[in-house]
């Protein structure tokens, strides 16, 4: 599909994420959850609990695995000022389980994680649409553990490992 930088820019910040629930009802994402699915690898990822005007800043991450993998849809298109090539993704949201619940308590969502076991299967261009949408289900809370981090985790390089230490 040809588009221009400003449409992809729009279309971005409109799909960043994709809702698990209504996925094949939504013409972004319906072609792309049956033939365009991959695996966003994470360490973790950082989410906000809101209390009253306070936002308090936490990683959350797996338990047993040192890399996870997200449910992800990604697209290809044609830049048509360069005609060059540009690979876009989404990750996929469910919703929360208690533990991501209590932190992401405005929304109540969470990314949807694919197990190490199902994987393969994520991936498979044979799955039908009842085998995709049961594997975007809320993970196992007792599989996962949080943290508050220190507030400055925004402005240091997303590389530097300290934006995951601990809050004092």
């Amino acid at each position: 599909m040809v588009r221009t930088e400003e449409q992809a820019k729009e279309i971005c910040n409109m799909t960043l994420n994709a809702r698990a629930e209504p996925i094949f009802q939504k013409r972004s994402f319906s072609r792309p959850a049956l033939t365009k699915r991959c695996l966003i690898p994470s360490t973790g990822y950082f989410e906000w609990r809101h209390e009253g005007k306070q936002k308090i800043p936490y990683y959350i991450f797996l338990k047993d695995e040192e890399v996870f993998s997200m449910a992800g849809l990604y697209d290809i298109w044609v830049d048509e000022k360069t005609n060059s090539s540009i690979m876009t993704f989404t990750q996929i949201t469910t919703d929360a389980n208690p533990l991501t619940g209590y932190i992401h308590n405005t929304k109540k969502r969470m990314p949807a994680i694919i197990s190490r076991e199902e994987e393969e299967k994520w991936l498979s261009p044979d799955l039908g649409k009842e085998e995709i949408q049961s594997l975007l289900t809320p993970y196992d809370a007792d599989k996962m553990a949080a943290y508050v981090v220190d507030r400055s985790f925004l402005a240091k390089n997303p590389h530097d490992p300290s934006i995951v230490e601990k809050a004092e």
